[in-house]
């Protein structure tokens, strides 16, 4: 594997200041705006969207000119020349789709941060470890070579012949989200939208952006503060898919917000994250599909990938729930050392025995993660 020395040095300070924040930040793990979610949807996509707009804009300008011939072959030739590594190491993938943003999510995070009212409402919740997503990236192609490395069926990453398991409870772990004893019901999809868009007046479905704006400039109520945030958290983080809008599956589960930390969201997430690896897996065979859809919570996905990947000396501390360590720049930084020479990712020496083993969230003893 390529590791330089800076590239050690980067995940060196990276484990000494998370282990560090992890203990005292945001009261110990608490459970982290940009108007347009358009342009900070695809943290998975990066900017390549932002590229194709720039070159459809330049390429209508060209039209409009009596010389269009020689300018458009001008800009095919800067299409061409803007290259970037991530595009040198999925060279093979197809364009990839996504409404996971962290990007977006964390800046809804910082705001809700600066008051300690906000912060106690998701906290009751039982999704204040949310909160520790403080400017966190998930590289595309890192999280596409793990989406192609994984067994639907058999729920599971597979790497070097190895199986790395894919559960609810392994969300818990990572996530530290509610596993109450009822599930997520979609059974009344129709009616818990009715329901939901009604109490904001409204009969179709908004963008993303309109229940973001509200958290960012509007003085809400607990419950409207509580029906937005989730909303975000969902359509951007836990559950996204490639729409602009919400999915109306979980919205009657948010009626209630006294019930929302009894419901198991960890099952909800889990299952989300399976279908839509199976969606992806299934476009990505097809030769004509040009793009692909990456749904689900790909920064559960890339956490449970590294967990289990031996860095030697540099050992991961074992603070539960993962998503107090794998913030920031980690998942970039460790990502990146399982780049190769020949710039593909490859997997390391596998773990034989994992930090979330036989460990404790909220002084709450947790079973062996089942393998």
């Amino acid at each position: 594997m390529q590791e330089s020395i800076a590239d050690r040095r980067k995940v060196e300070h990276i484990l000494e200041s998370n282990n560090t924040s992890s203990q005292g930040t945001r009261d110990a793990c608490s459970e982290e705006s940009d108007r347009d979610i358009e342009a900070n949807a695809n943290d998975v996509t990066e900017t390549e969207d932002s590229d194709n707009i720039l070159y459809e804009g330049l390429k209508s300008v060209f039209y409009n000119n009596f010389d269009r011939k020689r300018k458009i072959k001008d800009i095919k030739l800067w299409s061409i020349k803007r290259s970037r590594v991530d595009i040198e190491l999925n060279e093979k993938h197809k364009t990839t789709y996504s409404r996971f943003s962290l990007g977006y999510f964390g800046k809804i995070v910082d705001h809700v941060c600066k008051s300690n009212n906000k912060m106690e409402l998701v906290r009751n919740c039982g999704f204040g470890y949310t909160l520790e997503l403080e400017n966190c990236k998930v590289p595309r192609p890192f999280a596409q070579w793990v989406a192609d490395n994984v067994n639907v069926e058999g729920e599971a990453i597979i790497l070097n012949g190895k199986r790395i398991p894919l559960n609810a409870e392994v969300v818990r772990l990572v996530l530290g989200i509610p596993s109450g004893d009822i599930d997520v019901s979609m059974a009344n999809e129709e009616y818990g939208k009715i329901s939901f868009l009604s109490l904001f007046g409204r009969t179709e479905v908004p963008q993303i952006s309109f229940f973001g704006d509200k958290l960012l400039i509007e003085n809400l109520s607990d419950e409207d503060f509580i029906w937005c945030f989730m909303t975000v958290t969902l359509s951007t983080f836990l559950c996204p898919t490639s729409s602009t809008k919400p999915n109306t599956k979980y919205m009657e589960a948010l009626l209630d917000v006294s019930k929302i930390r009894e419901l198991n969201w960890c099952k909800l997430v889990h299952r989300w994250l399976l279908i839509y690896m199976k969606k992806y897996q299934t476009e990505k065979s097809k030769q004509k599909q040009i793009t692909t859809t990456l749904g689900g919570c790909i920064y559960h996905l890339c956490v449970c990938c590294l967990d289990f990947n031996d860095f030697g000396s540099l050992s991961l501390p074992s603070i539960l729930p993962r998503i107090c360590f794998w913030k920031g720049q980690a998942i970039k930084h460790f990502g990146n050392m399982l780049i190769g020479n020949d710039k593909v990712y490859k997997a390391l020496q596998m773990k034989r025995k994992h930090a979330m083993h036989s460990k404790k969230v909220d002084g709450k003893a947790l079973p062996r993660i089942p393998t």
